[in-house]
């Protein structure tokens, strides 16, 4: 069985680079398709003999401006010849799903969310924009590609979500029906014992606008005598840092030992984010610490969790406070810091290889009842 495997694109190591590294380990012969690619930040982890690129990596300065490339991804993703291949597995949060698989071929994606910037932030993707003619041009490119992503979704024979929410998003926008599969959660290997906690609350994610950051800023400036942690680096860095209280410290990007000690320590992570799933919640409850999350979105998936706490009922100062509040006066019992994992790396490979199993043996079996159809009408 040849497998091709479809990204969107490849400059650092994020959640859907993950699920994508256990695709490839899955698949380890499968070559993976891309817009873009940064041989110096990924080669250890996707060798640049796997991977195929398209004519945008040939744009000076495409890794670092690929986001700026976005009206080009649909013309490179249709332009790659997926022909031979029996199975093609997108994962996708933008165009990857958009390849021309051929008539015998099996397309899966599996999407992280539907493309946030044409559908479900578009409004809020606008008001960034300055000027009146720059906004209007903007719109209208992502119009044509909401337009073009809708066509390229009803190319895709089959949908898998990574969460309950984002299953919602692809029935709501593509009126497609999809399978849940979380996304795989590494927990740190070697650890024993349990952790020592420090007297700091953590937010841990990228600083951009629709996470909300700025929201846990504005209240821990009402809680001095709480403290918290932002580890990330975005766009919004310099924004907050400016309006920051003397309570809240920036880590900036932080490396893999890094983020698994501050979790560790953390008194709880802070997740105020309508987030499609949420990967750090569940990397935080696989080391036993607490979430206090927005009770909306990807949080929801992790209900059968007593370490994650809905707390947090509408993005606004308020319900951040409260919800922090909450967690200062009341006492839990220790099976609420109890390590839990929603999915391990093993169990999200099972669960998609008897999905591609079935989805071939059953395109196997329709192939076998066209041709008796068609020697019985010759």
């Amino acid at each position: 069985m040849k497998v091709a495997l479809v990204h969107d694109w490849l400059v650092d190591f994020a959640g859907s680079e993950r699920v994508l590294f256990e695709l490839a380990k899955l698949f380890p012969d499968a070559p993976i398709y891309t817009s873009v690619y940064s041989e110096r930040a990924l080669a250890n982890v996707f060798p640049k003999e796997r991977v195929r690129t398209s004519f945008l990596q040939k744009i000076p300065l495409s890794v670092k401006r690929y986001r700026s490339l976005l009206p080009f991804l649909p013309f490179a993703f249709e332009m790659f010849d997926l022909t031979g291949y029996d199975v093609i597995i997108s994962s996708s949060h933008a165009c990857a799903k958009g390849v021309v698989a051929g008539s015998n071929s099996i397309h899966i994606c599996y999407c992280h969310t539907p493309m946030r910037y044409a559908w479900s932030h578009y409004h809020q993707y606008l008001r960034g924009v300055r000027g009146t003619l720059k906004r209007a041009t903007v719109g209208a490119i992502l119009s044509w590609l909401r337009t073009w992503d809708f066509i390229a979704a009803q190319r895709v024979d089959f949908f898998i979500a990574n969460s309950s929410e984002v299953q919602k998003r692809i029935r709501h926008y593509y009126r497609r029906d999809a399978v849940v599969i979380h996304p795989p959660i590494s927990a740190p290997e070697g650890e024993n014992g349990d952790p020592e906690r420090a007297d700091f609350y953590l937010y841990l994610g990228r600083l951009v606008e629709y996470k909300r950051v700025d929201l846990l800023v504005d209240a821990f400036r009402h809680l001095p005598s709480a403290r918290l942690i932002v580890a990330g680096d975005g766009p919004e860095m310099n924004r907050l840092r400016r309006s920051a209280p003397l309570n809240v410290e920036f880590a900036g990007k932080v490396t893999e030992d890094e983020k698994w000690d501050l979790l560790r320590r953390a008194k709880a992570l802070l997740f105020p984010a309508h987030e499609d799933f949420g990967i750090v919640i569940g990397e935080a409850r696989a080391v036993g610490t607490p979430v206090i999350g927005l009770a909306q979105g990807g949080v929801l998936d992790y209900a059968g969790d007593p370490g994650v706490l809905p707390w947090i009922k509408r993005q606004n100062l308020d319900d951040v406070k409260m919800a922090v509040d909450r967690f200062e006066r009341e006492s839990f019992n220790s099976d609420v810091y109890e390590k839990y994992l929603i999915q391990t790396e093993d169990s999200f490979r099972n669960a998609v290889a008897r999905l591609v199993d079935d989805l071939v043996a059953n395109k196997k079996g329709e192939s076998r009842v066209g041709r008796a159809a068609d020697a019985r009408d010759h």
